[in-house]
């Protein structure tokens, strides 16, 4: 009796919390970013840049190859190809969670955040969204955060803030 309790309080709790939390795809996710927002894309290599104006990609384009090689991105052998495109974006926009109503706002228990990483609803892009209302050093950190959470996706590794928090905090210490 008591095993047969313990597998229905079990099957209950993990039922409900896998519920609570799970994510639906939203199709056309992007409408109120792009409706909102007058980007011109930008690239470096393979990777598109969307941006306000081209001092704001510049700042971020000047980093990319540092960051790029802490990473090893260019030898790495992943799991699943992804492509990669950065959203530099002003707080107002970033934080607005009307237009940003497809990032995972329950996770991080509704609190503002300086960027975030993101594949879920295209499947084959990692998109970083990198707040730029910051000093250098907190874009460049931001920067190297989400680019560490598009390693350990393109890898198929656990996704945790823990290491990339420790990676960010690394690389910009390292300039």
């Amino acid at each position: 009796m008591f095993k047969q309790i313990l597998f229905l309080v079990f099957f209950t709790f993990s039922t409900l919390s896998s519920s609570a939390f799970a994510r639906e795809k939203i199709e056309n996710y992007h409408d109120k970013l792009f409706d909102n927002v007058e980007f011109t894309q930008y690239s470096y290599g393979d990777i598109k840049i969307y941006a306000e104006s081209p001092q704001k990609a510049e700042i971020v384009i000047g980093i990319l190859p540092a960051v790029l090689e802490s990473i090893n991105f260019h030898n790495m052998k992943p799991c699943k190809d992804l492509k990669v495109e950065l959203y530099l974006l002003d707080d107002k926009v970033l934080l607005d969670r009307d237009v940003m109503h497809f990032l995972d706002w329950q996770r991080w228990n509704d609190k503002d955040i300086w960027g975030s990483y993101d594949s879920f609803h295209s499947g084959d892009t990692a998109e970083l969204y990198i707040g730029i209302d910051q000093p250098s050093e907190g874009i460049y950190e931001t920067v190297a955060h989400e680019f560490y959470h598009y390693k350990q996706d393109a890898m198929c590794l656990y996704k945790s803030e823990s290491p990339a928090h420790t990676f960010g905090k690394r690389f910009v210490s390292s300039l």
